[in-house]
């Protein structure tokens, strides 16, 4: 049996011209995503996890973020 264990990956989907238009979305437990064009903006994350991300590029980055905010370009 397998668990959640709150970790992300977040695809992001080109929208527009190379994917520039932005997007945002709310988990349920509150975390914030928002995509900028170029960046992915976490706010209001309520616990530490790991949060991978693939680009329209087809670049993968993968970041430990803590409790608050942070940006991942």
């Amino acid at each position: 049996m397998r668990t959640w264990n709150g970790d992300l990956i977040v695809r992001i989907m080109p929208s527009g011209p190379a994917g520039t238009h932005g997007s945002t979305f709310t988990l349920y437990d509150g975390t914030y995503l928002g995509w900028n064009g170029s960046a992915l903006q976490v706010d209001s994350n309520p616990k530490p996890r790991s949060v991978e991300v693939r680009f329209p590029d087809g670049s993968v980055v993968v970041r430990q973020i803590d409790v608050g905010s942070s940006t991942i370009a």
